[in-house]
């Protein structure tokens, strides 16, 4: 069946007219007499007129017109077919996702698009056997994240684009995985040199042309908790610590999960977030206090250290956490 071809603007005479009334109180307040007699109303309904013949040309499209269009979107060299199948193929391939261009693009692009890409070459390249499918990706314009400080880092570089990406347990073979991690296992994940090469290499195909391209792994914030908390009398304290700290892990886990897909890339944490995560736990009662820390352990060049926020009362609020960082949970509570 045809592809049916959409009315481009299927405005006509009348509402032309009505759409330009409605403006004048807001355009021209002092314009008062919308009567037909006016002479600036009788210049809205002469243009009204006009647009009215111009879109009905618009909606008009001649198959000669039609071939160029199509051999503009193909190639020089393309051959006509049938005309409604062309037009149906190429509108089809336009919807398709293939340039990287915004934010959304590169994202997309480098987990489902290259997910299901490493799935079929690594049948063929033995060597792709073994790297994992990308869980996650984050796209930061302006951004060089393969700077070496973290000031380089947050410099605004108008040519650069980075995508952050979190590797999943998996490799391609055989299947695409469904769940990458357990919400308890709140490790740092880094990629892999091969998968970082893999999807620079796919992505190098679809970037714009003037676009410096980059792809890192994660710089994590290592985020521990100190809590002051009240238990019900007959909760066992060993218990509820069994509880907490796997609680904590999977609120801060960098990859998707049943329960979710991972915490935000660059989401502050606030100590609200984690009284809402722990106040389903039972056998807890109440908690007094939440005081979250960050630390990193020396030479660990993937892991930042996020700045306390505090209210302007003095009270703590959170951590503040950058675009590129994505916080996980560090130790258990204390």
């Amino acid at each position: 069946m045809p592809l049916q071809l959409p009315d481009l603007d299927d405005r006509r005479y009348n509402d032309l007219v009505a759409e330009a009334l409605a403006r004048i109180p807001t355009d021209a307040p002092d314009w008062t007499n919308h009567n037909p007699s006016d002479p600036g109303i009788t210049l809205v309904e002469l243009f009204a007129y006009l647009t009215d013949m111009l879109l009905y040309r618009l909606n008009r499209v001649t198959d000669d017109n039609t071939r160029k269009f199509l051999k503009l979107l193909n190639a020089p060299a393309w051959e006509t077919g049938d005309l409604g199948d062309e037009t149906r193929n190429a509108v089809l391939g336009i919807r398709e996702r293939y340039r990287a261009v915004t934010k959304d693009d590169y994202e997309f692009l480098s987990t489902e698009s290259f997910n299901a890409w490493l799935i079929d070459a690594s049948t063929a390249s033995p060597s792709l056997a073994s790297v994992n499918l990308v869980a996650r990706a984050h796209c930061v314009p302006q951004r060089d994240l393969e700077a070496g400080m973290e000031t380089d880092r947050l410099a605004l570089r108008p040519e650069h684009v980075s995508v952050v990406i979190v590797p999943a347990a998996e490799t391609p073979n055989p299947t695409p995985p469904t769940v990458p991690a357990s919400a308890g296992d709140a490790t740092d994940p880094q990629p892999s040199q091969a998968q970082m090469s893999a999807l620079l290499t796919f992505l190098d195909e679809r970037r714009m042309l003037t676009t410096k391209l980059h792809v890192v792994g994660p710089f994590y914030v290592h985020v521990s908790a100190q809590l002051l908390i009240g238990r019900n009398a007959d909760a066992v304290e060993e218990d509820l610590t069994d509880a907490i700290n796997p609680c904590l892990a999977g609120l801060l886990n960098p990859l998707p999960s049943a329960s979710g897909g991972g915490w935000p890339f660059g989401r502050d944490v606030f100590a609200s977030d984690i009284y809402g995560a722990l106040e389903k736990i039972a056998g807890l009662d109440f908690i007094a206090d939440v005081m979250l820390d960050s630390r990193c352990a020396q030479g660990d060049d993937k892991c930042v250290v996020a700045s306390p926020i505090w209210h302007a009362d003095g009270d703590f609020i959170g951590l503040a956490v950058e675009e590129h960082h994505l916080p996980v949970f560090e130790r258990p509570i204390e």
